[in-house]
């Protein structure tokens, strides 16, 4: 099976193809490749018997190639006489009939619909450096005469780079019925081994993938549609609009980009400093939107002379991408130091795509990650796949939604290879996040082979313990939470804190319907949910003199383009927080999950928290962005670190009651972290 990278890098088009071009040199027909590279395309497309004319030719050995392996109707033309002189006299005697002739390709002479190929390789590409007015009107008056010698069922077969005004001005001047084009069908095949050779003539300068285009010549048809296909692979032809063609021309070129830089450690043409994006590929089937692998590449920071491999591949199983070794910086780095390599390509798996083994991966992905290999890595090596144990993970798709607030979502049972099942509620606009986790246990019976159910007992994230623990000081806790999600903090409280009035606030009714039918929520007298604006809800609240003893913020910011992502900017704005602290009672807590990753913007925020409460204390979680934020109206700092430290104990009491022993543990572990707390 081929695969189509697809790469997220910025394209700095100008800087790029300037130092592209720049690096080529005098050896231009080098990097379109000779016959060996082509033959495949030129097989398919020019028949033996064809009336061949290659325009530009030089003094490539393509036609003398072509007419050894049985083309002998191929004349060749070129502007400059020195040129064609040579290649009379090398190919005379051995190739009598092919012929070679000064013209100009603008400008030929001969008769009408005398051929059935024009040939062009690299000669557009030089002839069009630009799209300038003069440039372009050089162009069209090729094309006018290349419409003039081909007869109709001709093809006029292009080999080039298709710089982006290359492209463009093709899909203007051929699939463009008239009269603003010639009305012909064209299609662009990808030649992989062209570009390899592309790659290699490159010594270190970047390189760029070769392309066949193909146009041919119809007879005008009034009414008839543009034609555009593409071929990126030999198994796959995709018919689509010039937009789309574009689109994966630019792909193709984006992702050789990215893996010239990955080859040599290299800025990218154009960029001042590299962009984490920068080095991660999407791989495609074939004729396939959704991608099959995403590769992502880490090199440590230093070089060591000891590293165990100098290229090393490592899959991670599904459903754990969001796990803290595999998608956080620091993270990876402890990752790339425990395999003892100098790079490490991280291989992610994608759901809704079947992959037996991690044998069959490693056969599925051997001839393409070389292409990411350091310099130095021969390309018949055998790079090392390495995982989590040999089992690649089992995700199950068990409900496809879409939210008007947060675009499509998925929830999935991912089984990891210690047996353990867990339910996840993902949103596809950030897939490298888990909004929601459950555990899964199976229900006993006597068979052992009960269903799986979600242990409402088991909260999956950190913050949400430390979150809870402010409520073990109340006997019967009127508690405000807003955000819901997939309800697990909610059903941990109705579960483990008896005599809890717990009140939920969720803007999204989508995510009550998958709390309710997938994650186990039940509402009652002692829990229910409010669909609204959190925001005016406490607003309101404080009008009609609502008083909660916790108020908990667990609520996502949709938009990425700040560095805070919990909660969103307007909901720690002084004049909301005034609201939240109106809301509390005398003795009341407020408790916030922040992740803040701009220090500017997190110190603000704490600023705020301070300038309304009499204390707050913040416990940052080891290994994560969170901090948990505890602001108390009335404690003193020193009041509220003991009650939250008093908390902890009751919170464990109180874990051990429910038979939450999963929770236990852990809860006494952060026990340790609480020292951690700054005021």
């Amino acid at each position: 099976m081929n695969l189509l990278p697809k790469a997220k890098a910025e394209f700095g088009e100008t800087s790029y193809w300037e130092n592209f071009f720049k690096k080529r040199g005098s050896k231009a027909f080098d990097w379109y490749g000779e016959y060996p590279e082509l033959c495949s395309l030129i097989s398919k497309y020019i028949k033996p018997k064809d009336d061949i004319l290659v325009i530009g030719c030089g003094n490539s050995t393509l036609s003398a190639s072509m007419y050894d392996v049985g083309y002998r109707n191929i004349t060749n033309i070129d502007t400059s006489s020195v040129v064609i002189r040579q290649m009379r006299d090398a190919n005379a005697k051995k190739r009598p009939s092919l012929v070679f002739e000064q013209k100009d390709a603008t400008n030929t002479e001969y008769p009408d619909s005398k051929f059935s190929v024009v040939l062009d390789k690299g000669t557009l590409d030089a002839l069009m450096p630009d799209d300038e007015e003069t440039t372009l009107e050089l162009i069209n008056k090729l094309f006018k005469e290349i419409d003039r010698v081909l007869r109709v069922g001709g093809r006029y077969i292009c080999v080039s780079l298709l710089q982006p005004h290359i492209l463009a001005h093709l899909l203007e001047r051929f699939p463009v019925p008239s009269p603003d084009g010639l009305g012909w069908p064209l299609r662009i095949c990808h030649c992989p081994d062209a570009s390899a050779t592309n790659i290699q003539a490159s010594s270190g300068g970047p390189s760029m993938p070769v392309f066949f285009v193909v146009c041919t010549k119809f007879k005008s048809i009034p009414g008839m549609k543009s034609i555009t296909e593409i071929s990126l692979s030999e198994q796959h032809l995709d018919r689509i609009d010039s937009e789309g063609v574009k689109e994966q021309v630019v792909s193709l070129q984006q992702a050789s980009l990215v893996a010239w830089k990955l080859r040599t450690n290299k800025q990218f043409p154009g960029s001042g400093e590299n962009k984490e994006d920068d080095l991660s590929i999407n791989l495609h089937k074939p004729g396939e939107e959704k991608p099959r692998f995403t590769l992502k590449s880490l090199d440590r920071a230093t070089s060591s002379k000891g590293a165990a491999h100098k290229f090393v591949a490592f899959v991670v199983p599904q459903g754990r991408e969001t796990e803290y070794l595999f998608c956080s910086p620091e993270g990876q780095k402890q990752l790339i130091s425990m395999t003892g390599a100098e790079r490490l390509l991280l291989v992610f798996l994608h759901r809704g795509q079947v992959y037996e083994s991690m044998n069959s991966i490693r056969e599925e992905l051997a001839s393409t990650i070389v292409q990411f290999a350091p310099q130095g890595i021969p390309e018949n090596i055998q790079i090392p796949f390495l995982s989590c144990g040999n089992d690649m993970g089992h995700r199950e798709i068990i409900y496809e939604g879409h939210s008007e607030f947060s675009g499509d979502f998925v929830v999935e049972d991912v089984e990891c290879d210690d047996g353990e099942h867990f339910r996840k509620l993902v949103f596809l606009s950030n897939q490298g996040v888990v909004q929601s986790e459950a555990l899964l246990r199976r229900a006993k019976n006597k068979n052992k082979q009960g269903n799986l159910n979600v242990d409402v007992t088991y909260l999956a994230c950190d913050h949400h313990r430390l979150m809870c623990l402010g409520l073990a000081q109340y006997e019967k806790p009127d508690v405000l939470i807003i955000g819901l999600g997939g309800g697990g903090l909610c059903s941990f409280i109705a579960r483990c804190f008896s005599g809890c009035h717990l009140t939920a606030v969720e803007i999204d009714s989508a995510m009550l319907m998958v709390a309710e039918s997938y994650f186990g929520l039940t509402l009652g007298d002692h829990l229910k949910v409010e669909i609204g604006d959190g925001l005016q809800y406490i607003k309101n609240g404080v009008a009609s003199g609502l008083k909660y003893d916790a108020v908990l913020f667990d609520v996502d910011n949709k938009d990425t383009s700040i560095g805070m992502s919990c909660p969103p900017k307007e909901f720690v704005t002084e004049d909301m927080l005034k609201n939240v602290k109106n809301v509390l009672s005398d003795d009341g807590v407020f408790i916030l999950n922040l992740v803040c990753r701009d220090p500017t913007l997190k110190t603000n925020t704490l600023q705020e928290l301070m300038s309304c409460f009499k204390s707050v204390a913040s416990v940052p979680l080891k290994n994560e962005v969170n901090d948990v934020i505890f602001c108390s109206v009335s404690k003193s700092p020193e009041e509220l670190v003991k009650w939250i430290k008093d908390s902890a104990r009751k919170a464990n009491a109180l874990a051990r009651k429910c038979k939450a022993k999963d929770q236990l543990l852990k809860i006494d572990e952060l026990n340790e972290s609480l020292s951690l707390i700054k005021i």
